[in-house]
């Protein structure tokens, strides 16, 4: 596999990293192959600055062939086979594995790979197996070249005795299901639990809590949302309770000690690592993983680099070996000498107060360095600023401590901004680059292996437990660009905005992470906003707010500036101009539509363009309590919203005022059931599918609303103001 280039800026172009990495030519890198590595001067020498006195975090478990998307959803199928029987009180056996032995004994056959042929076939369609599946001999005949040449008779053999009562069970599911598809069957669990879990997973001490709250899982009902009363049941697997008026064609005995909802027997597809209660020290993780600080046996060669990823790839891929491994991810602290493992004015270490082993003047002079992680979403030249949030995670770093073949699964960073990892120390981490222009056959890919999975979990690759190996066959036959970086202790990795990534650690070691904005970024975060709408993905900041942010600083930008006042450039500020007017008439075309002709009632907030609720240096907590998202679709209402009475079940009919005066309040009153909080373009479809009889009168609870959030002649006003600067240069 090649290798990403590796950078050697220059200690001028280091100091000024936003502007290097804008240049052309590595830009053209990074595009290229998704990423680069970038290596400091060789005076950028940063001590591990961390407290070990007061520094705690916990990990979290990963079992590496679950991590593999195929492995995964073997066992989830075999999960689901015995689930299905169990409630049907079948005389099949309970699978301990997620295949059965063809004619040779060496031969497996997964009951999970016939499944997902017969769904492709179909064109991932449930249909009625007695008619189109059972002596289809084209079907059988394709089944079998996929299987590799295993026997035709044979496999649909082993699809009657293991798989075709279930089938059936799906095919008159679906037939009776208002909607199409496995996730019309499923039902929206906010805690989902996985069907993976292990039975032990709540232990003696939580379940003695949980018994003595007063908002137990158990209390509401897993359909409306309500109480439960005498009149319900709760599911064997998942423990999650429900009314036996909102359970309907289940088919299955309510009456036997034995009951399984949809989500179990169809099975959610979600998944997530269980997290270890016990807190570690670093120097207790470093003895854990075998290190001892100061060591220089972790310079590992590309060679022995090379042996570890066979190893680690041949565990991941392998469903009979189960083997787990500790990840302290996502640490994100808030104590000094917590936060980031560099120098930092808050927090100095004790040698260097003490001068016994590191000058205090060359210690500081990394309290205020671009690349110190903690100062790089904010230094010269990135957009983040602009925002003026504190985003933990993301703004502020984020530590990761590995242990050996602890892992980071496939993903995109959020909202496609570019990201910053930085390596302490430690064993070597190693890097999987997927390019922008690689995006689409990764997807097709992963798509291909998993359709079922997708169908139910449209975000998985948003969830960061997907691994697939990029040197298998099928990977290569997929036509995926994939490069490689190995990193060490000392070295950044720059991940480009659209780069899908994933890697291990070699051993322990101690990386963090922070993300940050190049002028080029902007298209692709208004292209992320649209892409999370397919997959009710929020997002973390409002891509509008942050171009009228551009356009208010570009505005009001003078000739002379000082050193902490932001420069938009011409070019950014003519591509933000353009967005921003094309959002705003949308939004005012669509709104032109539904008013007055379907609503009658239109409410103004108000809220000032550019909202200074989190200006300043608190930390922002939740995206929801800054801006309002749409019910349907996930997006971010930043010029208008419809508040509409719910029509699902379990919403009250009662008519109740609502005191809505925060933001806070507008997503919280989506949440309870009564209503629904639509952006405009869905609003339009709901309606027009839905044929919803729209009440033409103003009263505020039975009548739907037009909300503006802010004024639209201000907006008006700073779009003429920006386009008449731009004019001006021209």
């Amino acid at each position: 596999m090649e290798f990403v280039p590796t950078l050697y800026p220059t200690t001028e172009e280091f100091n000024n990293p936003i502007e290097y990495l804008s240049q052309l030519r590595v830009q053209k890198i990074g595009k290229r192959y998704g990423m680069v590595k970038l290596v400091p001067p060789s005076d950028f020498k940063p001590p591990l600055s961390i407290n070990t006195d007061t520094f705690k975090f916990i990990t979290r478990l990963q079992n590496l062939s679950q991590l593999s998307l195929v492995n995964r959803n073997r066992l989830f199928f075999m999960k689901q086979l015995n689930n299905y029987n169990k409630a049907m009180k079948s005389m099949a056996p309970i699978l301990t594995k997620p295949y059965v032995l063809g004619s040779q004994s060496t031969d497996k056959i997964y009951l999970h790979d016939l499944f997902v042929c017969i769904y492709k076939y179909f064109n991932k369609t449930i249909v009625s197996p007695k008619e189109h599946i059972m002596g289809n001999k084209r079907l059988w005949s394709s089944v079998n070249r996929s299987q590799d040449n295993k026997g035709a008779y044979l496999l649909e053999k082993i699809f009657k005795k293991y798989i075709f009562s279930y089938y059936n069970y799906l095919y008159k599911m679906v037939k009776e299901a208002p909607k199409t598809g496995l996730q019309s069957l499923l039902y929206n669990d906010e805690t989902p639990r996985s069907l993976l879990e292990e039975e032990d997973a709540f232990e003696e001490d939580d379940f003695e809590l949980a018994e003595t709250d007063e908002n137990l899982d158990h209390d509401v009902c897993s359909v409306c949302s309500k109480l439960v009363d005498d009149i319900s049941v709760i599911c064997t697997e998942c423990s999650n309770a429900f009314h036996l008026s909102c359970i309907e064609n289940t088919g299955k005995d309510i009456n036997g000690t034995d009951w399984f909802c949809n989500n179990c027997i169809v099975g959610n597809g979600y998944y997530g690592f269980k997290e270890e209660k016990e807190f570690y020290s670093l120097p207790s993780f470093r003895k854990l993983a075998g290190y001892k600080a100061g060591t220089t046996n972790t310079e590992l060669s590309n060679k022995e680099v090379e042996e570890l990823e066979d190893e680690f790839w041949s565990i991941v891929n392998d469903s009979d070996r189960n083997i787990s491994v500790k990840y302290g991810a996502d640490i994100h602290n808030s104590k000094p000498g917590e936060i980031t493992g560099f120098p930092t004015e808050e927090y100095k270490r004790f040698d260097v107060l003490s001068n016994e082993r590191i000058d205090f003047e060359e210690y500081s002079k990394y309290f205020n360095h671009p690349m110190n992680l903690v100062n790089l979403p904010n230094a010269k030249g990135s957009l983040l600023p602009l925002l003026e949030q504190n985003i933990s995670g993301m703004t502020i770093p984020w530590i990761y401590i590995g242990s050996k073949f602890s892992t980071f699964c496939w993903h995109l960073e959020d909202q496609y901004t570019l990201s910053a990892n930085y390596q302490q120390e430690g064993f070597p981490k190693v890097w999987y680059s997927i390019p922008e222009d690689s995006n689409t056959n990764l997807q097709s890919y992963l798509k291909d292996l998993a359709p079922d999975m997708f169908d139910k979990q449209p975000d998985l690759m948003h969830q960061l437990v997907t691994l697939v190996s990029p040197y298998s066959k099928e990977f290569k036959k997929a036509n995926i660009k994939c490069y490689k970086v190995i990193q060490r202790p000392n070295e950044y990795v720059i991940t480009f905005p659209k780069c899908y990534h994933a890697g291990f650690n070699t051993g322990y070691n101690f990386n963090e992470a922070v993300n940050f904005t190049l002028d080029l970024w902007l298209k692709y975060g208004v292209e992320a906003a649209e892409d999370y709408k397919e997959t009710n993905k929020m997002c973390v900041f409002d891509m509008n707010e942050l171009m009228f942010n551009i356009l208010l600083t570009f505005i009001n930008h003078k000739k002379e500036t000082t050193k902490k006042e932001q420069h938009i450039s011409v070019v950014l500020a003519r591509q933000s101009y353009k967005l921003a007017l094309r959002a705003f008439n949308e939004a005012s075309r669509a709104s032109d539509l539904i008013y007055p002709k379907v609503i009658k009632t239109v409410i103004e907030l108000n809220k000032p363009l550019v909202t200074e609720n989190y200006k300043g240096k608190r930390v922002r907590e939740s995206s929801q309590q800054y801006y309002i998202f749409c019910s349907k679709c996930k997006t971010i209402c930043f010029f208008t919203f419809v508040l509409h009475k719910s029509q699902s079940k379990g919403a009250s009919r009662k008519r109740k005022k609502l005191d809505l005066e925060s933001i806070v309040d507008w997503n919280a009153a989506a949440k309870n059931n009564n209503w629904e909080l639509f952006c405009l373009t869905d609003y339009k479809l709901h309606v027009e599918k839905k044929g919803d009889k729209i009440l033409n009168d103003a009263d505020f609870s039975n009548g739907d609303l037009l909300v503006h959030i802010r004024n639209s002649e201000e907006i008006s006003d700073l779009l003429k103001a920006a386009d008449l600067k731009l004019d001006k240069i021209l």
